[in-house]
């Protein structure tokens, strides 16, 4: 494949503190933040509607259905255009998903359309800190931008819990008008060099090399157990956060939605901090790769091993977001912590 690729060490600018390093951490905090409320909001939606508890676990489903729909694509969009546009018009989508909720379209189908906007920025959140800090000041990049995801994950469903018991419609606006905010923060990211370009008739090829890719790791064994644990981990998170919604009412007597709502951002602050601090760790070690913050749990370790093996059987991940969306499919974390 004939391609022109810049390395991102070259675009790199200095400072943790610079415009653009703070305009990314600002959109991914309001971003996140609005993500758990409208979350929060939407199970509130379905509980008063008609047969609506009975449609609450496809949720989660429709929100994590783009992640895997769109797994071939998201991470070679966000390396073929400047990262901080890709992360505009992701906010943009998540917020024509809140607006759809307002005025009344089904929750499940305006919350689908949020999680397709999700797809689509998180490989540009990761992606675009090679670009904006220097290879050694990676780690610390990753950290504040997981920090200010936790911190909008726990504010999130809080501010959701409470506000879906004043006024639902309040919720949802809030909400909106976050995606809003986070969308005008990405303006404030310098426009950055295409890391990637798409070439005639590359798109068409995408899925087809997504495939061979994936076959080739799950051929490897360390990688296929990575893939089968962390899908566990995070599925079974991903669970955990909504049951506490049904296991609430029943267990406590509790009927309104700040106990759950309190519950489940614990519990999803435990899930984020528990499956990422393994990366953390792995960062620590070889702070150059932007990888590091989509295997979400210790298990992928395994896949650095292995890594000699991948190359030498013909799978070729990118820069930038391609190499982090290789596995998304599978292992894609954050549906669990809802702070894409």
């Amino acid at each position: 494949m004939n391609t022109t690729q810049i390395s991102a060490q070259e675009t790199a600018v200095n400072g943790l503190a610079s415009r653009g390093m703070m305009a990314v951490l600002v959109a991914q905090f309001l971003s996140a933040m609005a993500d758990n409320l409208l979350f929060v909001a939407a199970i509130a939606l379905l509980k008063t509607a008609a047969h609506g508890e009975a449609l609450l676990p496809l949720l989660q489903v429709v929100f994590v259905v783009a992640f895997i729909v769109l797994a071939p694509y998201v991470g070679p969009v966000a390396d073929a255009f400047p990262k901080g546009r890709v992360m505009l018009y992701a906010n943009l989508v998540k917020l024509l998903g809140a607006l759809m909720i307002l005025f009344g379209a089904n929750s499940l189908l305006g919350y689908a359309i949020a999680g397709i906007g999700a797809a689509i920025y998180s490989p540009a959140k990761y992606g675009i800190l090679t670009q904006l800090v220097h290879p050694d000041r990676l780690v610390k990049a990753n950290g504040l931008l997981e920090g200010s995801t936790i911190a909008a994950i726990l504010l999130g469903v809080l501010a959701g819990g409470w506000l879906t018991d004043q006024s639902v419609v309040l919720a949802v606006v809030v909400s909106a008008g976050m995606y809003l905010l986070a969308a005008l923060a990405n303006l404030g990211i310098p426009r950055l060099p295409v890391i990637h370009r798409f070439v005639r008739h590359e798109l068409a090829h995408l899925l087809k090399q997504f495939i061979h890719n994936l076959v080739v790791l799950w051929l490897i064994r360390d990688v296929r157990f990575a893939i089968i644990g962390t899908s566990l981990f995070w599925g079974m998170g991903a669970s955990l956060r909504l049951l506490i919604f049904a296991w609430v009412p029943v267990a406590l007597s509790l009927l309104d939605n700040q106990a759950p709502a309190n519950l489940m951002g614990l519990v999803s602050i435990v899930i984020v901090v528990g499956g990422r601090s393994g990366c953390r760790q792995r960062a620590s070690g070889a702070g150059q790769s932007n990888d590091s913050g989509w295997f979400g749990a210790g298990a992928i370790d395994r896949v650095a091993g292995a890594h000699a093996r991948i190359r030498s059987h013909g799978c070729h991940p990118n820069a930038g977001g391609r190499g982090g969306w290789l596995l998304c499919g599978a292992v894609e974390c954050a549906p669990a912590g809802t702070g894409a």
